[in-house]
């Protein structure tokens, strides 16, 4: 085993001449990624949650109420739907959106 500062300034270990912690490092990027990704997915759930107690509404009059784009939203009504906390109803091209 030997350690060895690679050209990035990461700090990378050899074993039997394969760099096995640079793999490591980029987990752990990708983890604390998708870990604030999710944590970012869980807070606009919550508001849009905390929207729909006031009753149906659209992804329009969601974008109003909670102020996240629409992307955040979907993936919040998508959060929702898996937990099965919501029901949806399709309008024209509206989606309408309700608690069960």
């Amino acid at each position: 085993m030997q350690y060895y500062d690679c050209l990035t300034r990461n700090i990378c270990l050899f074993l039997n001449n394969r760099l096995i912690l640079r793999p490591v490092i980029e987990l752990f990027y990708y983890l604390k990624f998708t870990t604030m990704l999710k944590e970012k997915i869980g807070f606009g759930a919550g508001d849009v949650y905390i929207a729909l107690i006031k009753g149906e509404l659209s992804v329009k009059a969601l974008k109003k109420e909670t102020g996240l784009n629409e992307q955040n939203i979907l993936l919040a009504i998508g959060w929702l739907a898996r937990e099965g906390k919501i029901k949806f109803r399709e309008e024209g091209k509206e989606l309408f959106v309700n608690l069960l």
